[in-house]
């Protein structure tokens, strides 16, 4: 559970006491909590896989590894959802990287030759051509190499606005020079069949080749005129 406090509670998310805060409206709203009946299995969750599989790196890395890590990682701010700044320790960077790092098919990376330098991307919005079968990022620059995570959402409410935690991740791109029908077929056959009568956001994070994450740029895709 994740609250702020000021002379009230002024931001929370997360669980407390059998209740979840979330956001509704852009005002928070406290709902109970319900647990699921049935417990997944563990390999049937790649998250959970690649946590397990971080957790690997660090049990195997030696006490001057660990120690260098304890050091960088005491070097690298991170901002929360309310804008505070924290820092993780050595194991917590080390699971951080390492779980970025498998979702872009990357190595992890040395201590010894780490940068911490941050790879981003912008662009003005994301364009679907259902008849020519193209989607089209607007505007897009990146600076700095990377792979892109590309995670996706599918509505049938136009007024809603959904956030990261709301997309689920469908693969890993390099954008840079990508064709737009290209990004279509890698959409399509990840995700399935796409159409018209639905509305779409896409979410956009680059991962840098040490494991670094910009943050990820969320996007309500529009329709091509005809």
């Amino acid at each position: 559970m994740k609250i702020k406090f000021g002379s009230i509670i002024v931001k929370g998310a997360g669980k407390i006491g059998g209740h979840v805060v979330r956001n509704f409206r852009g005002q928070p709203l406290l709902t109970r909590l319900a647990l699921p009946t049935k417990s997944a299995r563990f390999l049937s969750n790649p998250q959970k896989a690649r946590m397990q599989s971080a957790l690997k790196v660090w049990n195997g890395l030696s006490s001057l590894e660990r120690g260098r890590w304890n050091v960088i990682a005491g070097t690298i701010p991170f901002t929360n959802q309310f804008g505070d700044t924290y820092y993780y320790s050595g194991r917590g960077l080390v699971t951080y990287l390492s779980v970025n790092c498998q979702l872009v098919g990357y190595d992890f990376p040395d201590g010894l030759t780490f940068e911490s330098t941050i790879s981003t991307q912008i662009a003005s919005g994301v364009i679907i051509d259902y008849v020519n079968e193209l989607i089209e990022i607007d505007d897009f620059e990146q600076f700095g190499n990377g792979t892109t995570i590309i995670t996706m959402n599918q509505s049938i409410n136009e007024s809603r606005n959904y956030l990261e935690k709301d997309l689920r991740v469908i693969g890993a791109i390099d954008l840079v020079g990508l064709s737009a029908n290209t990004l279509w077929q890698f959409v399509t056959e990840r995700y399935g069949v796409i159409n018209s009568k639905y509305v779409y956001t896409f979410g956009f994070k680059v991962i840098s080749e040490y494991g670094m994450a910009s943050r990820c740029a969320v996007y309500k895709a529009t329709e091509a005129l005809a």
